[in-house]
């Protein structure tokens, strides 16, 4: 009952400080490779650049759900092993976190592939 509420409670003030924050979707120096999006000093070629860049947002965000997958399914599996019931949902949380992050991982390099050839 506690770790839903905790957790609520920590997502909700990172939000917080989220907010105050600017956007991450533009880097703070306000320019992704020759694009100045600060200024906005944009072309054609900034699509492909400032996408690569999105790409690697979403990779970070995505390595995170991977080791919180992984953390909950190892503590699952060690705690599960009382019932065979919790080792074997611990199991399966562990075996989609690891198939999750190989999808991403395989998902972004091919992407990246595909914009290396566009830029």
């Amino acid at each position: 009952m506690f770790f839903p509420f905790g957790t609520l409670f920590a997502l909700s003030y990172a939000f917080l400080i989220h907010a105050q924050t600017p956007s991450a979707l533009i880097p703070a120096s306000g320019a992704v490779g020759t694009c100045d999006f600060a200024t906005g000093v944009l072309h054609f070629d900034c699509i492909p650049i400032y996408l690569g860049y999105l790409i690697q947002l979403l990779f970070v965000f995505a390595s995170g759900a991977f080791l919180i997958g992984i953390i909950m399914g190892g503590y699952k599996y060690a705690v599960g092993s009382v019932t065979t019931q919790g080792k074997e949902a611990g199991k399966k949380e562990l075996t989609g976190a690891i198939i999750g992050f190989c999808v991403v991982v395989l998902s972004y390099l091919l992407v990246d592939t595909i914009l290396e050839a566009l830029l």
